[in-house]
């Protein structure tokens, strides 16, 4: 007697004509931090600890993969791109909608978050 195999699809209807290794906004990192492992309590635990408590004030989500090192994958919530989208605007043009979102290119977004993640500084160890 032959056994019977259930297939299923890998993907539901509206997802089997995107491309299936396409990431998603939740999935795309701006930037991956690399720390060594240290121990717990230890002075650069501490400071790596403090670091990523601002970055979290700030609204960055932030995951944490371990290895045989750290990776935290960093990512700027929108409202820092919507400030830097407002800037650029062109003042003269009076029919641009103020609401209007145009995607970043990936060069920008990080040299934006770059810029903020070299000058966040954290609380005095004291």
């Amino acid at each position: 007697m032959q056994e019977e195999i259930l297939l299923t699809p890998w993907r539901s209807f509206p997802f089997e004509d995107s491309d299936p290794f396409a990431l998603t906004d939740e999935e795309k990192w701006d930037f991956v931090l690399v720390s060594d492992i240290h121990e717990m309590g230890g002075e650069k635990e501490v400071k790596r600890k403090k670091f990523l408590d601002e970055l979290s004030k700030k609204g960055f989500t932030i995951k944490k993969i371990e290895d045989k090192k750290l990776f935290y994958g960093v990512r700027a919530p929108k409202h820092f791109f919507r400030k830097y989208q407002w800037l650029l605007r062109n003042p003269d043009s009076r029919l641009q909608d103020l609401n209007a979102q145009q995607d970043i290119p990936v060069t920008t977004r990080i040299r934006i978050v770059n810029f903020i993640l070299h000058n966040t500084v954290t609380p005095d160890l004291g």
